[in-house]
C-alpha cells in the first residue's frame, strides 16, 4: 500500500524543458495526436494552471466541507497539475496515473518542492491505498477511458472515508456531443455504430475503440449495488447554467460547443433544450457526485 504524506506548501508554477518534453511524450503515448488537427493545443492544456484551478474549484463546489488539510485522490491525474495546484492550496492531494504521465507528475511536483511520491503509477480499478484513506476521490474525463468503470467506482467507494465524497466528471453518451473527436453525437448510439460513424468522418478509430460510452442511467445502475453510497448530484444545474449563460471554458473542442449554444440562444430554443435535457438526461458532462454514508 502507498504511504500517505502530509506536506502542504505554497509555490509559483514554472515548467522546465524536461517537463515539456515528458508531457509531449505522454500526450503522444495516449494516442491523442491521432484525433485530428489542432490536438497539440490539448497537450499544452495538460499544463494549464487555469484548467487545474477549475478542476479543484469544481470539486470544492460539490463537497460540503473545506478542502484544506483534507486528503484528496485524483484518479487519472495526467501530468499532475491538479495535484500541484491543490498542494499549493494546502490540500493533501494524491494522484494515480498509468504509464509515462506519472514521470511528468513526479518531476513537476519535485521541481516545486513537493514530495513526488504523492503521484503513483497504477489504475483506478485497483487503487494501492487502504480502505477509508481519503476525504474526497475525483476524476476528470477519465472514467470513460477505464477498462471497468464498475470496478473504478467500487474502488472509489472502498478508499473513501465514511462521510467522504466523490466527484467524477465524464462525458454523457446520452447527449449530442462527442468531445474527444469534437463532433456531434447521436444519443445512446451503440459503439458498433459509433465506430462506423467515426470512420465515415475519416478519423482514427483507436480512441473510440477504448472508450466506455457511459450514460446517466448506466452509472446510476452501477451505484445502486452500493448501499453505502448516496448520489447527490449529476451536474444538471451546472449544465443548465452554462447553457443559459455561455459561461464555460473552451478547453479542447468546447469552442465548437459554445458556437452551437449561441445558435440556440439566437433561435430562442434554450428553454426547450433545458426542458428536454431534464426529461431525457442529456446534460453533458455528467458530474457524478456522491457520498459514502456513515455507519450508524
Amino acid at each position: 500500500m502507498t504511504q500517505l504524506l502530509d506536506e502542504p506548501k505554497t509555490a509559483n508554477i514554472h515548467f522546465s524543458d524536461e517537463v515539456i518534453r515528458l508531457t509531449r511524450a505522454h500526450w503522444q503515448a495516449m494516442g491523442n495526436h491521432l484525433l485530428g488537427p489542432g490536438t497539440e493545443k490539448g497537450m499544452l492544456e495538460m499544463l494549464d494552471e487555469g484548467r487545474a484551478e477549475e478542476e479543484i474549484a469544481t470539486v470544492a463546489n460539490y463537497v460540503p466541507f473545506d478542502l484544506e488539510r483534507r486528503r484528496l485522490l485524483e484518479i487519472g491525474c495526467g501530468v499532475g497539475m491538479s495535484q500541484l495546484v491543490a498542494r499549493q492550496k494546502g490540500i493533501l492531494a494524491y494522484g494515480i496515473e498509468p504509464g509515462p504521465g506519472v514521470t511528468v507528475g513526479k518531476r513537476l511536483l519535485q521541481d516545486h518542492g513537493f514530495d513526488p511520491d504523492t503521484v503513483v503509477n497504477g489504475a483506478g480499478e485497483r487503487l494501492p491505498f487502504p480502505d477509508g484513506s481519503f476525504d474526497v476521490v475525483c476524476s476528470f474525463q477519465v472514467l470513460e477511458h477505464t477498462r471497468s468503470p464498475r470496478r473504478v467506482l467500487a474502488e472509489t467507494v472502498r478508499v473513501l472515508k465514511p462521510g467522504g465524497y466523490f466527484v467524477h466528471v465524464f462525458p454523457n453518451y446520452g447527449s449530442f456531443w462527442e468531445g474527444h473527436y469534437g463532433v456531434p453525437w447521436i444519443p445512446h448510439l451503440p459503439k458498433s455504430l459509433g465506430r462506423i460513424y467515426i470512420r465515415l468522418l475519416g478519423r482514427d478509430l483507436s480512441m473510440i475503440n477504448e472508450l466506455q460510452l457511459l450514460t446517466h442511467g448506466q452509472v446510476e445502475r452501477i451505484l445502486r449495488k452500493h448501499p453505502d453510497v448516496r448520489i447527490t448530484d449529476f451536474g444538471f444545474d451546472l449544465w443548465e447554467r452554462r447553457l443559459r449563460t455561455l459561461e464555460f471554458s473552451e478547453w479542447a473542442h468546447l469552442g465548437k460547443v459554445k458556437w452551437a449554444v449561441r445558435w440556440l440562444h439566437r433561435l430562442r430554443l434554450v428553454n426547450l433544450m433545458v426542458l428536454l435535457g431534464r426529461v431525457f438526461h442529456f446534460e453533458t458532462p455528467i458530474v457524478l457526485v456522491g457520498t459514502k454514508v456513515e455507519s450508524k
